[in-house]
């Protein structure tokens, strides 16, 4: 049985970090802003950790996409359009409506990718390479082909065997978004004393291209093409040399498939499961398992991590419920609980974890 589950490790630290890196905008007070490190330029958000009842080693407090290759008049003219930004409606209408003040196309991908960074298809993505990393003996250092890397992440191929162009695209997009993403980590030392880590999940270290004379330029395929590269190689930031002596870890089954299916291009917005699978992950590194195998967390937080912010409370709690369902539906979890509040809500949810598919260490 542990074969076919296929249990593999992933780093405590990745999955500390994961819920506060992929926080969303909607939660954040102000907007995205520029701001000089030294010599480099980054677009930045910042990022508001609510006080909780775990003590985390560490706390994501921003992350970053660096600009310095712009021209000067391009940085200032961007400092200008995300200085008049109306983040609310970025909020309250989407990002394709918050976002057509920008007349940039490129100054749009990039807010989109910082604004709406670690959705699904990238933690999907995530947990598919380390899957590949303990397949390679564990190495930070990962190498695969596309193909072979699509069929793994569930992408569907054409009659005639081949993945249409815009999920290709979208592949190599999440690949750059989280190899281009620095994730600014803050850890106190002591009362006066805060030291701050610059890590990155990925770096794409090199990528091949088959068929020539075809030019491909990871970047301009990342912001203006619909391109992939057939090998990539690149390093896991966070996973260490030798992360089977490791202790601090998550054992996961992750089988794509039996949360999220893609034909046609992608649709992340409602996939919930992946996000909620990483999140009670997250949740298992801090929290000790009632009896052994249950977790109970507040809806609120759940809807917070999940990204769940409709204003429609019934339409909101059918997404919660429809993630847990698909989680008990692929295995993860055995089953569930509501425990209601005074006026008969649910105000927390009592998770019964399969510990033969999700188990901390």
């Amino acid at each position: 049985m542990s074969e076919q589950l296929e249990i593999f490790p992933v780093d405590g630290d990745v999955i500390r970090v994961l819920p506060e890196a992929s926080t969303s905008f909607k939660t954040v007070r102000g907007g995205p802003k520029l701001i000089r490190d030294g010599d480099r330029v980054f677009l930045q958000m910042g990022i508001e950790n609510e006080p909780s009842s775990h003590s985390a080693q560490f706390e994501v407090s921003a992350r970053r996409l660096e600009v310095s290759e712009f021209a000067e008049d391009d940085i200032e003219l961007l400092r200008s359009q995300i200085e008049a930004l109306d983040i609310e409606l970025c909020k309250t209408k989407g990002l394709k409506k918050g976002l057509e003040s920008i007349n940039d196309g490129r100054f749009r991908r990039l807010l989109v990718t910082l604004l709406n960074f670690l959705n699904p298809a990238q933690i999907a993505l995530l947990f598919c390479l380390y899957k590949m990393a303990y397949e390679q003996e564990s190495s930070p250092k990962v190498s695969f082909e596309s193909n072979e890397l699509m069929d793994k992440l569930g992408y569907v191929r054409s009659s005639s065997g081949y993945f249409n162009s815009k999920s290709r695209s979208n592949l190599h997009r999440d690949l750059l978004a989280l190899h281009r993403m620095e994730l600014v980590l803050a850890r106190q030392l002591s009362n006066s004393r805060t030291r701050y880590d610059i890590k990155t999940l990925l770096r794409i270290e090199s990528y091949e291209v088959d068929r020539k004379p075809r030019a491909f330029d990871a970047e301009k395929a990342g912001d203006y093409t619909f391109e992939l590269a057939d090998q990539y190689t690149l390093t896991l930031g966070f996973l260490r040399d030798a992360v089977d002596e490791d202790p601090d870890k998550i054992l996961l089954a992750y089988s794509t498939d039996k949360l999220r299916s893609r034909g046609k291009g992608q649709k992340n917005e409602n996939d919930y499961a992946t996000k909620l699978l990483a999140y009670l992950a997250s949740r298992m590194k801090w929290d000790k398992l009632i009896e052994g195998e249950y977790l109970e967390i507040s809806v609120r937080y759940l809807m917070k991590n999940l990204g769940i912010f409709s204003a429609n409370n019934t339409r909101n709690h059918n997404h919660l419920k429809g993630a847990i369902e698909k989680l008990t539906e692929a295995g993860y979890l055995k089953d569930y609980k509501e425990i209601l509040n005074k006026k008969n809500k649910p105000q927390k949810i009592r998770f019964r974890i399969n510990l033969q598919m999700i188990r901390s260490l």
